[in-house]
């Protein structure tokens, strides 16, 4: 048997008591019900065999659909984003003519860094960049060269 094999039949078999865990539940001071592996001390708590998840009815499904249906609306009905406001002259887009010609390597970067804080307000949580971003920045490649 190999090593990588071995030790995932180490890690199986230390988890299946785990698996098998029994489960609480109780009730605090402030009426909320709690679940956990162990009951909390000085609480009375009742043992679960199993949680169960309701299953969603019908009319369950079709408000949430409803809901659904409306927030598409919502959103669809939403102007796009305005631009960022400029910051300075690095996210100013009325250069002058001689920046945009200026092909030095610190004039590439300082275009890289407008053109990075013009995107920043559109980077999503994910790190996604919003379609619109493109509407309003100029996506630059980063400088090969040393500044």
């Amino acid at each position: 048997m190999s090593p990588s094999r071995s030790a995932v039949l180490l890690i199986l078999l230390l988890a299946a008591p785990a698996a098998s865990a029994e489960v609480y539940q109780w009730v605090d001071q402030q009426g909320r019900v709690h679940y956990g592996d162990r009951p909390a001390p000085g609480v009375p708590a009742a043992r679960r065999e199993e949680l169960s998840v309701p299953e969603p009815t019908q009319a369950d499904r079709d408000a949430a659909a409803e809901r659904a249906e409306r927030a598409r609306a919502r959103l669809q009905s939403l102007p796009p984003s305005p631009p960022p406001e400029p910051t300075g002259t690095e996210g100013d887009r009325s250069a002058p003519q001689a920046e945009a010609e200026d092909d030095s390597c610190a004039a590439q970067h300082r275009r890289y860094r407008a053109s990075q804080a013009c995107f920043a307000p559109y980077v999503t949580v994910t790190g996604a960049v919003k379609p619109e971003a493109f509407q309003y920045c100029e996506n630059l490649p980063q400088p090969q060269c040393e500044e």
